[in-house]
C-alpha cells in the first residue's frame, strides 16, 4: 500500500533528544521492546516446530491487526502466504500445507490475501505445542 514516511536526520534527532529528554526515553523503550521481540523470535526459530511458529505469528498479527467479523477474527491487512513464510522462517510450501490443513480443520478461513481465525482456542493450543 502507498504510504508516506517522515524522518529527522541524525543531528536533528540528537538536538531534539537533548531538548526533550522524554523523547530519548521513549526511543530507548522502543528499542528495548524491539530487541526483546527479536530475542523471542530467535528463540521461536530455534525451539518451535514450523506449525507452532506459524500459529504464533498468526496470533501475533491478530493481536496487532485483528478485527471481529461474523466468521471470527479477521487479520485486517493484506497477507500473502509467502510473506507469512518469511515471517516464520520457513518456505511457501510449508505455510501452504499448514494453512490448507487448518482450513480443513475449521481453524482458519482463507482468502486470496486474508486470514480469518475461526477457532482461536485451537490455534492457541497449536502455538503452545498442545495440539
Amino acid at each position: 500500500m502507498d504510504c508516506r514516511a517522515y524522518t529527522w536526520d541524525r543531528e536533528t534527532t540528537h538536538q531534539l533528544m537533548l531538548k526533550i529528554p522524554q523523547l530519548a526515553i521513549n526511543a530507548l523503550e522502543l528499542v528495548s521492546r524491539r530487541f526483546a521481540n527479536l530475542q523471542t523470535r530467535y528463540q521461536e526459530l530455534a525451539t518451535s516446530r514450523v506449525e507452532q511458529r506459524v500459529a504464533i505469528t498468526i496470533l501475533r498479527l491478530a493481536r496487532q491487526f485483528g478485527k471481529r467479523v461474523d466468521a471470527g477474527l479477521l487479520i485486517d491487512m493484506s497477507l500473502s502466504r509467502q510473506e507469512l513464510a518469511e515471517m516464520t522462517g520457513t518456505n511457501l510450501y510449508n505455510v501452504s500445507r499448514i494453512m490448507s490443513k487448518w482450513e480443513q480443520d475449521d481453524i482458519v478461513s482463507l482468502g486470496r490475501m486474508s486470514v480469518v481465525i475461526t477457532n482461536a482456542h485451537k490455534l492457541v493450543m497449536i502455538s503452545e505445542g498442545s495440539s
